[in-house]
């Protein structure tokens, strides 16, 4: 015997099904007057509006070769996904299906200064819409921990409440929840062909013009029309400028970033939807991520993929944030640039590498690359901020000659002559920043003195079109929409502006205010851009080969050099937080080569040489040479470092174990194995998926497999994927953990936020802090600055692999292509399979990675369980995010061996700011499978288990939400003749005796439990409370032998520490509580009978 605390208890909690005691029964009033209390309160309307037309917010992108992807919303449940289509005028039509989508993000309005004072519009967020969500006084007792109260007289007091620029994850209101967003793909489409199409569940029918198919040479009177604009938003300018660009009558468009400005307060992107629907539901869109999808409003890119898909698997890519397309004779490659890591081991690298590689610049000749930070920008605003990353990649754009390259984050207007390395060159790109169509923000304001290799700019509002006459002429011509005119300064000190949509404001004798560049009264900037493949032969590179076949991976070339020692002499395999190709000298020593010679050099003209000027006063001399352009490690060359590198402890995770105390590594076969992280989880009954990582691109997703004994004769072949995350670590637990970690490695953190090693001054990237212990306070409301060029985390490559048609209990041996070891699981019984000889064993954890996490994971191994349920809260990464590596080593032994089914604690949807995409990159559930237009609610049967998996409060609850309307029905379907347990796991409690979380659920609790009653819920587990408790069968705070027997088992180790003290006296639905670490064992032996045991760990 043992306690933490107190008197010695028992080691156990027992207690068969049938032996529920049943005690006096209590009145809880307040879950029962809560129903009453919310519908007499207006909840905010976030975005769940209904229109006429149950279709809204259509818009078309570009898919495959001759495919084009229709996304559209509705607002109910059940409508149909599928689009009728058809050539103009003919009568014969054919039929796309599709599939629905929904997804949940934390309310995150961080941009406070421009949401509630914008530059230009209207304001995005009132003191009073944020107070509607943030107050919760009017329908949640003082008691509950999610209870905030905000005064009436005084709503801008709800920004003060806010939890570093969130709404807190335990307000119910916290999460938006999105429409239900539907995609079906048109194929077999005619280039050149008009076609009208019709979402099956609307009234309304559209039209478009199928772009032309790589390599068509245009027609003299059929010329490509690229339409081309960024940073958006939603004022009286946008829609201007949407209506500019539609009339410009363009055959595609890109898109270069910012397209909502949202910034946290998500409703916003149906705003836009609906806003922008004439132009985008007419016009195919390629477009790339922004600052304002990936770091403002902490959204981590879930918008954007969710509602505008990209053609990134037909590309090759193992990421949306980085795909190319052929249209016409124009190659485009579209990447995130600076928001995910741009070094040579990098992702995107080496995308873009593979890319360049392979063009056909036959088909192809014209090289176009998007991507929303500009390399060349002589404004004030957002100076110099991508020094980093075109050290890394310029000379590679060079090598290959692109032609052009699209930017917006400026929100003004500027070509470049071509250019490379800051002076003019004739073989170097044309760069153009277009960030000027009409965001809240306002226009970038004042210029800087005009470089040489500036040839336009302006800081009024427009669009831009790229006419592509052939392989060697096309014109560019930018007109201008709108200036716009101060009128005042705001609250914060920040200018605001107006424009009135007519007249003077829009003429040519119009500018906006302030503005001191050269052409400020010029409403078109139009110029021939002439390929000349004679005086540079880049301009032809490529191996000719062409996109990769729709839906297969692009391999890496054999051409490509390996560097003859590592990156800076040590071998870097994978993404390491914060990391880069290049060490900092080099990375220091280039971007001032780029400051020395930004400004100190003339051009004569543009197509003769430059001539060297004498660097300015005070400046670093251009004598620097620069890194030689090596290449990014291919999988031989890594895999050959690997042992070595893991025995000398560098690994990925740079030191960052934390104080993971268990045995380090198995410093044994798996340390050679390029396969890591390997675990187990379910697409159908049947179908297995085998999830492992790889810090190599090139491995294949492909696993060898057969019942144990036999030769490993199928051969299952899956697909690769990568994700990027903001470095958020906004748990204050990090700093100083409560137990079983060491701090957070302030050294670490301090490296990524001080970029001063890096970068010059002169630099709007540049963060200089003068001791370690200041890296914690430099963080902008908890996460590094999105300017940051080491800011961003890239995962390593995740493999899923289905393994189909698996009989039931039967033991199989797998192993991924390219592993050293094999792997063994047994499946669990089918759906209604029982046998009495054989009871079911099914197990919960809740984890973290500490020692008693590892001894709680041991146990359940011990258990030899056939299922596992993971009740939220994996790693406790808290926005750190190689935490989430380490748990996948660490619980390797057990989770490559049993099947897991997880749902999402606060620690996946909210700490960090992941928005749940670790999650769902890392651990797929059988979400389609049960019906579910989203992964954070799905059921699965396993023998006479019927599993449902929600996410409870972390996803709104009530009437209408995707969650209450699939719940209800799934609950419907169940066929209890063969699944007669029905089984609930969600993570927040609704009963915990607890002072911590205490009444945090009780919205959640309001709005399902009776739904619970109704279908006879037998078990409901949770996580959250770290320490263990299990009810009596109970409804609505009383005892009920008809209730649900509710089991809290959030103690598997994690870095937090116990949950204490107990609320006293213990409620008499309360059976059995202690705040020790342990995890339990469900055995179902039949349609009656079960047994629970809770052992503890520590």
């Amino acid at each position: 015997l043992c306690s933490c605390g107190g008197d010695p208890v028992p080691a156990r909690d027992h207690e068969p099904r049938e032996a529920a005691a049943m005690v006096e029964a209590v009145t809880h009033d307040e879950v029962l007057a809560l129903k009453e209390a919310r519908s007499a309160v207006e909840a905010p309307d976030l975005g769940r509006r209904l229109s006429q037309d149950p279709v809204e917010q259509v818009h078309i992108g570009l898919h495959g070769p001759g495919e084009v992807v229709v996304t559209f919303m509705t607002q109910q449940r059940g409508e149909s996904s599928a689009v009728q289509y058809g050539e103009e005028g003919s009568a014969a039509m054919q039929t796309a299906e599709g599939q629905v989508s929904t997804y949940t993000s934390l309310l995150c309005p961080t941009n406070h200064a421009r949401m509630v004072e914008p530059g230009l519009g209207d304001p995005k967020v009132s003191d009073l819409d944020l107070a509607k969500v943030v107050n919760t006084s009017a329908i949640l007792p003082r008691s509950s921990e999610s209870y905030v109260y905000i005064p009436l007289a005084e709503p801008g007091l709800a920004w003060s409440k806010l939890d570093k620029g969130c709404v807190k994850y335990k307000n119910p209101n916290a999460y938006y929840q999105s429409p239900y967003i539907h995609t079906a793909v048109l194929r077999g489409l005619r280039p050149g062909a008009r076609y009208t199409y019709r979402p099956i569940a609307g009234s309304r029918t559209f039209t478009f013009v199928m772009p032309p198919g790589a390599g068509t040479i245009p027609q003299t009177d059929k010329p490509l029309r690229v339409g081309v604009w960024a940073d958006v938003g939603i004022t009286n300018v946008s829609y201007a400028v949407m209506q500019h660009l539609k009339d410009l009558t363009p055959d595609v468009a890109l898109l270069v970033g910012d397209l909502t400005y949202s910034d946290g307060w998500s409703s916003v992107w149906d705003t836009f939807g609906t806003m922008m629907e004439p132009l985008m539901s007419t016009v195919p869109h390629l477009t790339v991520v922004g600052n304002h999808e990936m770091a403002e409003g902490r959204a981590q890119g879930v918008d954007w993929m969710y509602r505008y898909p990209v053609p990134y698997r037909a590309s090759g890519s193992a990421s949306p944030l980085f795909y190319s397309y052929d249209v016409g004779l124009m190659h485009v490659l579209c990447i995130p640039g600076t928001y995910a890591p741009t070094g040579l081991d990098s992702p995107q690298y080496q995308f873009v590498l593979e890319d360049l590689q392979r063009l056909n610049r036959s088909d192809t000749p014209w090289l176009v690359v998007q991507f929303h930070t500009p390399w060349y920008n002589s404004n004030e605003v957002h100076y110099q901020e991508a020094l980093t990353m075109q050290t890394d990649l310029e000379d590679l754009f060079y090598e290959y000659g692109v032609d052009l390259i699209f930017n917006g984050h400026l929100h003004s207007y500027e070509r470049s002559y071509n250019v490379y390395q800051n002076e003019p060159d004739a073989c170097g790109p044309m760069h153009i920043v277009i960030g000027d169509a009409g965001n809240y923000e306002g226009p970038a304001l004042p210029w800087r003195d005009q470089p040489s290799w500036s040839a336009f700019r302006e800081s009024a509002f427009g669009a831009g079109v790229l006419t592509v006459h052939n392989a060697t002429h096309a014109d560019w011509e930018w007109q201008r929409v709108a200036c716009v005119e101060e009128y005042g300064t705001s609250v914060f000190g920040l200018k605001q502006y107006t424009w009135n949509g007519a007249g003077a404001a829009n003429g040519p004798n119009c500018s906006t205010s302030g503005d001191n560049s050269a052409q400020r009264y010029v409403t078109v900037d139009a110029v021939t851009i002439v390929r000349d493949v004679i005086a540079c032969g880049s301009r032809a590179k490529g191996s000719g080969t062409g996109l990769p076949k729709t839906g297969t991976a692009a391999a890496p070339l054999a051409e490509a050099p390996l560097p003859a020692t590592p990156v800076n002499g040590a071998v870097t395999p994978g993404r390491r937080l914060g990391e880069s190709g290049r060490d900092a000298d080099s990375r220091k020593a280039s971007a001032a080569a780029h400051v020395s010679t930004a400004f100190g050099r003339v051009a004569s003209s543009l197509n003769t040489a430059s001539t060297a000027t004498a660097a300015p006063t005070g400046s670093i001399t251009s004598s620097f040479v620069r890194p030689p352009g090596v290449r990014p490690l291919q999988r031989e060359e890594m895999r050959k470092h690997l042992v070595e590198w893991r025995k000398q402890g560098a690994r990925r995770l740079d030191g960052m174990h934390n104080g993971f105390s268990h045995d380090k590594r198995r410093l044994a076969e798996a340390d050679a194995d390029e396969i890591e992280q390997v675990h187990l989880g379910f697409k159908a009954s049947g179908d297995v998926i085998v999830t492992f990582l790889t810090q190599a691109s090139g491995t294949p997703s492909r696993v060898k497999w057969g019942i144990e004994g036999q030769k490993l004769s199928n051969v299952a072949t899956g697909e690769v994927s990568t994700y990027t995350t903001l470095i958020c670590p906004t748990n204050d637990d990090l700093h100083v953990p409560p137990m079983g970690e060491q701090p957070l490695d302030m050294a670490r953190l301090a490296s990524i936020v001080n970029t001063s090693s890096v970068l010059p001054s002169s630099s709007m990237s540049y963060k200089k802090i003068d001791q370690v212990s200041d890296a914690w306070g430099a963080l902008e409301k908890g996460c590094v600055a999105y300017k940051n060029p080491f800011g961003y985390y890239q995962s390593p490559y995740v493999h899923t692999v289905v393994l189909p048609g698996l009989q039931p209990r039967t033991r199989y041996t797998y192993q991924p292509e390219g592993s050293t070891r094999e792997f063994t699981f047994v499946t669990p019984a089918a759906g209604g399979q029982s046998d009495p000889a054989k009871p079911f064993k099914l197990i919960w954890a809740d984890v973290g990675i500490t020692n008693v996490s590892l001894a709680s994971m041991k146990q359940v191994k011990s258990f030899d369980p056939e299922l596992v349920i993971l009740v939220g809260d994996y790693s406790y990464a808290d926005g750190w995010s190689p935490k989430w590596d380490i748990f996948g080593d660490m619980s390797e032994p057990l989770m490559s061996s049993v099947g897991t089914l997880g749902v999402v604690g606060n620690h996946e949807a909210a700490e960090g700011r992941y928005n749940n995409i670790d999650f769902k990159e890392r651990y797929p559930v059988p979400y389609r499978s049960s019906g579910s237009e989203s992964p954070l609610y799905y059921s699965f049967d396993a023998g006479l288990l019927h599993i449902i998996g929600i996410p409870g409060t972390y996803a709104p609850t009530g009437q209408r939400s995707p969650q209450q309307e699939w719940l209800i029905h799934d609950l419907e379907k169940v066929n209890r003749s063969l699944t007669p347990w029905l089984v609930v796991q969600f993570h927040t409690p609704w009963y915990s005796s607890n002072q911590h979380h205490m009444g945090e659920a009780l919205t959640a609790q309001a709005d399902l439990e009776e739904l619970f009653y109704k279908y006879g819920v037998d078990l409901v587990f949770n996580g959250h409370l770290h320490s263990y408790e299990r009810s009596h069968p109970v409804y609505k705070n009383k005892v009920d032998p008809c209730g649900t027997t509710h089991i809290v088992i959030g103690d598997a180790g994690n870095y937090e520490g116990p949950a204490l003290p107990w609320s006293d006296p213990q409620p008499a639905w309360s059976a059995f509580r202690e705040s020790s670490f342990g995890s339990g064992l469900l055995t179902v032996y039949n349609s009656t009978h079960a047994d629970w045991e809770w052992r503890r760990v520590a």
